[in-house]
């Protein structure tokens, strides 16, 4: 508000010494020219400063609004992080960082800044998305396989549990930061945080409603909820569009933007460790970050290398001992087209890949490693692949222990510090 202030003083004042400009620029140049009187001089010059004034009150009114909803945004964010002991870090401008030249590092400050929130669809959506009657059995919710405080956004476990004890064919996804993915699920069926949140209640393993139809009407019958989405959503009260819009409208706030790696492109230099900053530079040379891009390090994501594509990478591209060992080739399966996933909070999400077979991380950077960019480590080494598109067969480039190592320190700084206090 301070800063909005001086800055509408500041424009009052350069008003007035336009207006005494144009008056003046009137006076000695265009009304000679016209041969006017002092009287007309002087209309004259009112007149054309009435308009520049004029056209500087509909710019400053503007300005008026656009930041009041920038800030009335902002304050919804910061309740909820606050909640889970995050805090949306300031956007101010970013400093020269000499260790970020070649490669376009981006925080998420920005596209923090650029989420609009409904406040009060969410506050619903946090009741709807830890309420365990929305599944059949009364025993499943959205947290049961997306733990906000204790895995990331997952549930720690290798694939997903539902109703009945049921165990699912994939591992769950981070809902974390889930507002920037372009598409959702392992195979990016979803194209919204809506279309997304109407699966797993439909779905006969997860939560096993026959139809969203029947979840609405369970609400319909609760006295609170017939009330919670009246005062939400007005007349309309609860349909199936406002129930996955509510839920959706939380998960929009679920964000990790304040992390060592967000500090260090903001210009902090000590962020980070020596030994991160050369796992980042080996992130970038190797080749991770032509698909893990753009501030949510997610070529399914905003602002990516890729951006416009669907975020879909086969995997794995190179078949090796390791997609052998963990079964990374899925049966049954008519593709092998994964949504590229985002890296934050990759410290807390394990286990790893689309079957969470793999519970560390060293060994994950390693299987991406030789299964995506045909690298070799120290046990396994790609197969021999020689087509038109790509060549294994030479002796490939090789990943060090040591060179894991820095990167998965490297990712560490993906995650957000939480609250000591």
């Amino acid at each position: 508000m301070t800063s909005l202030a001086g800055f509408h003083i500041v424009g009052l004042i350069v008003i007035l010494c336009g207006l005494l400009g144009i008056w003046f620029i009137v006076g000695s140049d265009l009304s000679k020219g016209l041969k006017l009187p002092l009287l007309g001089r002087i209309v004259f010059g009112i007149a054309l400063g009435s308009g520049v004034f004029a056209f500087m009150l509909k710019y400053f009114i503007f300005i008026t609004v656009e930041e009041s909803t920038k800030r009335r945004a902002a304050e919804f964010h910061k309740r909820f992080l606050a909640e889970q002991n995050y805090s949306i870090p300031p956007t101010t401008a970013i400093k020269i960082n000499p260790n970020l030249r070649g490669a376009n590092w981006q925080s998420l400050a920005q596209p923090v800044a650029n989420l609009k929130t409904n406040l009060s669809a969410a506050e619903l959506g946090k009741e709807l998305f830890y309420d365990k009657a929305l599944s059949i059995n009364g025993e499943v919710s959205c947290a049961t396989c997306h733990d906000i405080v204790k895995f990331g956004g997952t549930d720690g476990k290798p694939t997903a549990t539902g109703v009945f004890g049921q165990i699912g064919p994939r591992n769950s996804p981070s809902v974390k930061n889930a507002a920037f993915m372009k598409t959702q699920f392992w195979d990016g069926r979803a194209k919204s945080l809506e279309e997304q949140a109407k699966g797993p209640m439909t779905n006969p393993i997860e939560m096993g409603k026959q139809s969203l139809g029947d979840v609405v009407s369970r609400l319909k019958q609760d006295e609170y909820y017939a009330k919670a989405f009246n005062q939400v959503y007005g007349k309309t009260g609860i349909t199936e569009t406002n129930l996955l819009n509510a839920i959706a409208t939380y998960e929009r706030t679920l964000i990790t933007s304040d992390t060592p790696y967000d500090k260090y492109v903001a210009g902090d230099l000590k962020a980070l460790s020596p030994q991160q900053i050369k796992g980042m530079k080996k992130f970038y040379s190797i080749g991770c970050k032509n698909c893990h891009d753009g501030p949510d390090f997610s070529r399914a994501g905003v602002n990516s290398l890729y951006n416009g594509s669907d975020g879909l990478r086969i995997f794995p591209v190179y078949t090796s001992n390791y997609s052998r060992q963990y079964d990374l080739i899925e049966k049954n399966s008519k593709s092998r087209t994964f949504r590229i996933p985002s890296l934050r909070n990759i410290t807390e999400t394990a286990p790893y890949f689309h079957n969470g077979k793999v519970n560390n991380l060293e060994e994950a950077v390693k299987i991406m490693a030789v299964s995506q960019l045909g690298m070799a480590t120290k046990n396994v080494s790609p197969d021999c692949i020689n087509n038109n598109s790509f060549s294994t067969c030479n002796k490939p480039k090789y990943l060090s222990d040591d060179d894991a190592k820095d990167i998965v320190e490297f990712l560490k700084s993906l995650s957000q510090e939480k609250n000591k206090n």
